[in-house]
């Protein structure tokens, strides 16, 4: 059996060539206002400085909060193996009894993890939460610039199932918080798949009873850049 650390949330980031992006992604999750956690960041063969900035991100951390010296962790890939297989190998590395995801081009209120980890606390039969989130376009400044309306496809409570039954998707991936039991239950992530695994995989939990919901609040924030692996739309969803 799995023994994970109670309390604690391991955050999940992969890159791949974020050079221009990942120190915004880190710095909102270092400012998190829940401060037991871990980042694991795993890189998929970048070519360009990702892991500098992510090295140089680390040290001044540490220097701020010394207790993150062993919580900020990275693994580099020898090749590039695609979306699903860096996610699931950073699940497997995760201590935490929550795990979170974060794509490493977006950004995180620094609320978003005390909020969501208070809400699985508070509600033991639900497993996984999502959030509402918006687009932007460029942070400056802590700023964050052509900031949209909240995306209207999110769903809650027994929608979500009705959702998934139809084939559907309405829970954001990269807002998700859920139990650590989750993965250690089911698995992680089809690595033949692209950027539709996470589809796959919220689909497989909800299949398999996992109790999951949506806050009613924006906490995430979705970059729109062209380097963007889903173009589905704008917002990373489905069409609305």
């Amino acid at each position: 059996m799995i023994t994970r650390e109670k309390n604690l949330v391991s955050i999940i980031i992969t890159s791949f060539n974020r050079e221009k992006y990942i120190k915004d992604c880190l710095e909102s999750i270092l400012a998190q206002t829940y401060r037991d956690i871990e980042i694991i960041l795993v890189d998929d063969c970048s070519t360009d400085n990702t892991l500098q900035i992510f090295n140089e991100f680390k040290r001044e951390a540490v220097e701020k909060r010394p207790e993150m010296k062993d919580r900020i962790i990275s693994i580099s890939l020898p090749r590039n193996v695609g979306y699903a297989g860096p996610l699931t190998l950073g699940m497997f590395l995760s201590k935490g009894e929550f795990i979170a995801i974060q794509d490493s081009d977006d950004i995180s209120h620094s609320e978003r993890i005390e909020k969501q980890v208070s809400y699985l606390i508070a509600n033991p039969q639900y497993e996984l939460v999502g959030t509402l989130f918006s687009s932007f376009f460029d942070y400056k400044n802590g700023k964050l610039i052509g900031l949209r309306r909240p995306v209207r496809w999110i769903k809650f409570n027994e929608e979500i199932y009705k959702v998934y039954k139809r084939g559907g998707h309405c829970i954001c991936h990269g807002t998700t918080l859920f139990r650590g039991s989750v993965f250690d239950r089911l698995g992680g992530f089809t690595r033949r798949l692209g950027k539709e695994a996470d589809f796959e995989f919220l689909q497989k939990c909800i299949k398999n009873g996992v109790k999951a919901n949506n806050l009613p609040e924006v906490l995430y924030y979705y970059r729109r850049h062209p380097e963007q692996m889903s173009k589905k739309d704008d917002t990373g969803g489905p069409k609305i």
